[in-house]
């Protein structure tokens, strides 16, 4: 069905793998990255191998870009979740979760409190009290506001 790639250059392949690749660089989707690793991989078996039929051409691409778009979209989900940590970076609020701070004042659950001379809205549980001066902790926060527990 394929006989047209019998005896086809190596070089053909590689050129594929570069168009994909370009395809890939002008429309960013992380999808035509695989078939275009595959292809050049395919380029270099073909170096070595230069009688593979123009079927087993075709399977061999149609597997190795399988195989590598499902390995690489999951190292991609692995690289992306180690990253999150990352995220925090301009989230000023988020970078005070597990610090220490000063009570300025409380009414109610509602207040405010200081870390490192910058006061910070905060919202207390219930459960205990905390007065003027008195040391708490950051366990959370809910948009800018910045949930406090004992310390």
């Amino acid at each position: 069905m394929f006989d047209f790639l019998e005896g086809i250059s190596p070089l053909w392949w590689i050129a594929f793998g570069f168009a994909l690749g370009g395809i890939e660089l002008i429309a960013p989707s992380y999808f035509l990255v695989w078939p275009a690793l595959a292809a050049l991989a395919l380029g270099g078996w073909l170096a070595f191998s230069p009688e593979l039929s123009g079927d087993v051409q075709i399977g061999i691409f149609a597997a190795v870009s399988v195989i590598l778009s499902i390995v690489g979209r999951w190292a991609m989900a692995r690289i992306d979740r180690r990253n999150k940590d990352a995220s925090v970076l301009n989230d000023r609020s988020a970078q005070m979760i597990g610090r220490r701070a000063t009570v300025i004042e409380f009414r109610g659950a509602e207040g405010r409190i200081e870390i490192d001379g910058t006061p910070w809205k905060a919202r207390k549980a219930e459960s205990f009290d905390a007065a003027s001066g008195d040391h708490v902790r950051v366990s959370g926060k809910k948009g800018t506001i910045l949930l406090v527990g004992p310390d």
